[in-house]
């Protein structure tokens, strides 16, 4: 063999062999790169490797069916050619280029368009591929499907910040939105506060479910309201509350007023009956009346307030007078206790008089309050508050044992004694020890049932009627004098009235302030007295202040009257003196 053979068969033996290394590297990669499209085949992510330039050099079956192409139709292309968004394509594009120029893993989430048009959403993590050398080559990717779980994230976001009922906005949600407007420079933020009139007796006649039909029906008509620069949301309960970014030129908080008013006109319907419901409307207007949320609902609650007082259907304003009057009941509520505590309260009494004769007749004690820093305080003042936080009870029964005591005084002492009537709060009546602890007085001071009159608003007749017939039935035992006050402004029934255990009808001041010259009021008066004479009732007028007025209540039929033409109250010392200790009780001259 010559040498060139030997030459020859050595080159095709270093070929031969190089030919079958590179066969068997070749079967090899192919292997290895069928393990490796069938394990990201198995991932249920969307799984991709793409290039230098973002062309995809490997995906997965969930990629291909996610974007509706074949495997070997995606490789060598890129977002561009695959995605249905344009803008969505070139976010992807720019993502790979960061992943590559930061060289370290790229964690986001973001919304995908799939070939069906259908809005997903995934968690995607792109991670940077080097080679040997360290250079980057490409990227890798991994996305999950986070639809389901999105929307139960924006769920659970959407219950958290909107009221369950009615779908409106609720307090958190309101609160951070009208914080963010009043944030914005020369915002102009009007805040409207409502709520349902009576909305209780809803609740109590016809159940809270339909209770709850009423605010669906009302929130339904108030979203209607909604725009760029408005917000309705519900704060709790049947309280609404509105905030409205005004523009001045255009008068458009007037205009929402109007189109807020015309939500209540027509009924809502519930079981197939009409019920109508009105609501009272608070505004506070920043930046004069505040300048934070706090402030403005703070502010709007008193003007609702005070609309309630009113009884008016219309928006009421704020004014700075509604929080000075707030303050004043606040700091008086402080002081009740104190003001008993220190004997700062004490009893005037009204004369009654027989027109006729001149002579006294009883006597109405009222409570008056003069402060340590010797201020008088109206009992048009303190005696809501008492009875809003509960103190008339102990004021009260305070007045029961006064009375009886200045009585036992005058029985003592051999000093003139007529009945005297006291007012008594439906709050007081309303206690179960009322009737006891009336007893117990009457029996520690000895006094006889009939020196004492206790005299009650229809309004507090009319509650709860049976049970309130069997109370003062109780209380007539004792022969105590049972009067309806103010009768003729309230709302009694008078098929009750026979069966209602009551001595004396009392006519109102309003009835009687210049009945000479008031023929309705005249007529009114005439038939108190008729029903009163068929019912053998007494009947007494209040507030007389005039000859005219005490002639006039003579000609309809009344001699007993109190008011200033005769006395003004008076402190028990005057009463004594002007009064019981004369024998003669006849009328000045």
């Amino acid at each position: 063999m010559t040498s060139f053979s030997i030459i020859l068969l050595i080159v095709l033996l270093v070929v031969g062999l190089r030919l079958l290394i590179i066969e068997r590297s070749h079967r090899t990669i192919k292997r290895t790169h069928h393990h490796l499209q069938a394990l990201i085949n198995s991932i249920p992510d969307l799984t991709w490797v793409k290039d230098k330039e973002s062309r995809f050099l490997l995906v997965n079956t969930q990629f291909s069916r996610a974007f509706g192409f074949a495997k070997e139709d995606i490789i060598g292309k890129t977002d561009f050619d695959i995605s249905v968004d344009p803008e969505q394509a070139q976010g992807y594009y720019e993502d790979d280029m960061k992943t590559q120029k930061q060289r370290k893993t790229f964690h986001t989430e973001e919304q995908i368009t799939g070939s069906d048009g259908t809005v997903g959403w995934s968690e995607t993590i792109k991670v940077p591929v080097f080679d040997n050398h360290n250079q980057i080559v490409g990227t890798a990717g991994m996305a999950r499907d986070i639809t389901k779980r999105k929307h139960a994230e924006q769920k659970m976001v959407h219950l958290a910040y909107h009221d369950h009922l009615t779908d409106l906005p609720n307090r958190i949600s309101f609160n951070q939105r009208i914080t963010k407007l009043l944030n914005l420079n020369n915002c102009t933020v009007a805040v409207i506060l409502f709520d349902l009139n009576n909305f209780k007796t809803i609740n109590d006649s016809l159940g809270h479910t339909r209770g709850d039909e009423a605010l669906v029906q009302i929130s339904k008509r108030l979203k209607s309201l909604v725009d760029d620069n408005t917000i309705v949301a519900r704060l709790s309960g049947d309280e609404f509350v509105i905030a409205h970014n005004y523009s001045k030129l255009e008068n458009s908080l007037e205009k929402l007023q109007v189109a807020l008013l015309q939500k209540f006109e027509a009924p809502v319907v519930l079981k197939e009956v009409n019920y109508n419901i009105s609501a009272s409307f608070g505004i506070a207007v920043a930046p004069q009346d505040g300048r934070d949320y706090e402030t403005l609902l703070k502010h709007a609650d008193l003007a609702m307030a005070q609309g309630k007082i009113n009884k008016n259907n219309h928006c009421v304003h704020f004014i700075q007078k509604f929080a000075d009057e707030l303050l004043y009941k606040m700091r008086l509520s402080n002081q009740l206790h104190y003001g008993l505590e220190k004997q700062e309260f004490s009893l005037v009494y009204q004369p009654k008089i027989d027109s006729n004769t001149g002579a006294l007749v009883g006597g109405e004690s009222l409570l008056r309050w003069k402060t340590d820093n010797e201020q008088w305080i109206s009992p048009a003042d303190f005696i809501p508050i008492a009875e809003k936080n509960g103190f008339i009870i102990e004021l009260g029964n305070w007045v029961i044992k006064s009375v009886l005591q200045q009585i036992r005084y005058w029985l003592d002492n051999n000093i003139q004694v007529v009945p005297v009537s006291i007012n008594v709060s439906a709050i007081q009546l309303r206690q179960p020890t009322f009737a006891d602890y009336l007893f117990q007085q009457l029996e520690r001071y000895q006094i006889p049932g009939n020196l004492l009159e206790i005299e009650l608003t229809e309004g507090v007749l009319m509650e709860n009627i049976e049970e309130m017939i069997t109370l003062l039935n109780k209380i007539r035992k004792k022969d105590i004098v049972i009067s309806i006050d103010d009768f003729g402004t309230g709302y009694s029934s008078l098929s009750y009235l026979p069966q209602l255990p009551i001595d004396t009808l009392k006519i109102d001041r309003a009835f009687i302030s210049n009945l000479h010259l008031n023929l309705d009021n005249q007529k009114i008066v005439q038939t108190i007295v008729s029903l009163a004479n068929n019912f053998n009732l007494a009947v007494i007028a209040e507030g007389v202040e005039t000859e005219e007025e005490l002639a006039e209540t003579r000609n309809c039929g009344i001699n007993n009257v109190q008011g200033y033409y005769f006395s003004r109250p008076l402190p028990v010392s005057e009463l004594e003196n002007r009064w019981l200790n004369h024998t003669d009780n006849r009328m000045d001259s």
